[in-house]
């Protein structure tokens, strides 16, 4: 079963996400608010998928951290955002993200990149 991570600081869309990847049937772990609990977890879980929120709260935001954890660990992304920003969409585009979705997701759409890419490399 694909394990899945949420790195998002809001409570609620951390949980309605958790909620609808269950149910498509994805195994989803702890939610992580912030970049330390997200590395605490990826190195703890090992993810298959990272899903990422570009805005977290604190020093490092969605994509600084994406950036370190492509570093360290390799593991794929997908940014989900509620910002609809030229630069932004650039600079994630070049951590070489699976996926970029702007809020409200489509889940339909994020399980589709994510089956796509872990059947192209598995």
């Amino acid at each position: 079963m694909t394990k899945i991570l949420i790195v998002e600081d809001e409570v609620l869309a951390a949980m309605s996400m958790s909620m609808v990847l269950r149910r498509l049937g994805y195994k989803v772990l702890d939610p992580a608010p912030n970049a330390e609990e997200a590395v605490k977890s990826i190195a703890a879980n090992h993810p298959d998928v990272i899903l990422m929120d570009v805005s977290l709260v604190g020093e490092t935001d969605g994509i600084d951290l994406a950036r370190q954890i492509h570093a360290q660990f390799g593991t794929p992304i997908v940014f989900i955002t509620g910002y609809v920003d030229q630069d932004i969409q650039e600079q994630a585009m070049k951590i070489d993200p699976i996926g970029y979705f702007v809020k409200p997701v489509d889940f339909k759409k994020v399980q589709h990149t994510i089956d796509t890419w872990l059947e192209q490399h598995p």
